[in-house]
């Protein structure tokens, strides 16, 4: 079956399935019809589905197609590829019935899929030549680590925390590395050359800086008095990778939504971090940063590497269908739309735009990209 021939078809399938749910499930939780399936709080199933449900998918099908290109292996394929997709369908299945089933076997079933990547699709990260890579395997250890504490309720808040900001790492990781890529391919083939750089400087600072902001959530999460040092890293990152972001020849890119979406994801990043040192220091909504980074950084960069993925290695043409473009702009929509929910006079109509925007957005993926994931590698251009 084309559908198990590479890990991005049924793990970006499945992201795409379930992000177009996952709202329209969360506002079941919220208008209290949840309680019947789950015992989870509506707003914490919320958070740990986006995060180690959809989020999850996205970066499994990402390293299941890359680790095989870094460490001139074989991909999974097949019986093991289908075995990966099914331990993450009965995650989504034991978290949405919990009701009805013991806590002990909802934690098992649920937390079987980390390792079982681990050992199944990315054992090659292990490798001698994997050195570089290897921060991949500390950041799914430690997504595992926050997952087990939010099932055996071990410091919640703290794990929602640094399930967070894991992902802001590795945006921050990955896009550093596959944004400038892309565009001076792009750009190269629009004889436009030498237009992206990144000071080695600027390099160092925005990983690191993304890593301290990190750490200093976690801290600032049990003692508050450190929040305004969480702050001002917040500030100091976005900064960072303000500066990294300057380099990479954005306004060259406007006229490729394929490219300017990575960038747009990228520079949500950059605006989630401001947003959270600002919140800090309580000068915006305190919920402005979290929003930002999840909807608008998460939301953007994954839909971005699964639209561009999916056509490169099916050997479509690397070109954004009208409705795919749609798509990105649609969860902008939903971010700014979050936003407006803080002021008390648009709250509902806001949550309802910005729920309607994301469901679209998630809608259209999976109308363009469903055929091309389980159909045969050919050269057409999607939509």
């Amino acid at each position: 079956m084309a559908l198990f021939s590479f890990g991005f078809r049924p793990f970006f399938l499945l992201a795409g399935l379930y992000g177009a749910l996952a709202i329209p499930l969360s506002l079941i939780g919220y208008l209290g019809y949840g309680g019947e399936f789950t015992t989870w709080p509506a707003g914490l199933w919320h958070v740990h589905e986006m995060v180690f449900g959809y989020a999850l998918a996205v970066i499994a099908g990402f390293l299941l197609t890359a680790v095989p290109g870094w460490q001139k292996a074989a991909p999974v394929t097949g019986a093991p590829l289908a075995l990966l997709a099914a331990i993450w369908v009965a995650g989504r299945l034991a978290m949405g019935l919990s009701a009805w089933l013991p806590p002990m076997v909802v934690a098992a079933v649920d937390l079987a899929f980390i390792p079982a990547l681990f050992a199944i699709g990315v054992p090659g990260l292990l490798d001698a030549r994997a050195k570089r890579n290897r921060i991949f395997l500390v950041i799914l250890g430690l997504f595992f680590v926050a997952n087990s504490m939010l099932h055996f309720d071990i410091a919640s808040d703290v794990a929602v925390t640094l399930a967070v900001d894991l992902l802001v790492l590795l945006i921050c990781v990955l896009g550093g590395r596959i944004v400038p890529s892309f565009t001076t391919n792009a750009l190269g083939a629009k004889g436009l050359r030498d237009v992206v750089h990144t000071p080695a400087l600027a390099q160092g600072l925005a990983i690191g800086s993304v890593a301290a902001v990190g750490l200093a959530d976690v801290a600032a999460s049990q003692w508050t008095m450190l929040a305004p040092v969480a702050a001002g890293l917040g500030l100091a990152a976005a900064m960072a990778n303000g500066w990294r972001m300057a380099g990479w020849g954005t306004r060259h890119t406007l006229d490729s939504p394929i490219v300017w979406v990575l960038h747009l994801g990228y520079g949500w990043l950059v605006t989630g971090l401001a947003l959270k040192g600002l919140g800090g220091f309580d000068l915006v909504d305190g919920t402005a940063s979290l929003h930002g980074l999840t909807i608008g950084m998460v939301g953007t960069m994954t839909l971005a590497v699964m639209t561009r993925a999916a056509l490169g290695h099916t050997g479509r043409v690397i070109v954004a269908a009208p409705l795919t473009v749609v798509a990105y702009c649609l969860v902008s929509v939903a971010v700014l739309c979050r936003f407006a929910a803080a002021v008390p006079e648009f709250t509902v109509p806001a949550l309802v735009i910005a729920a309607v925007a994301w469901t679209t957005a998630y809608t259209a993926f999976v109308v363009v990209y469903a055929p091309i994931l389980v159909g045969p590698r050919r050269r057409i251009h999607p939509g």
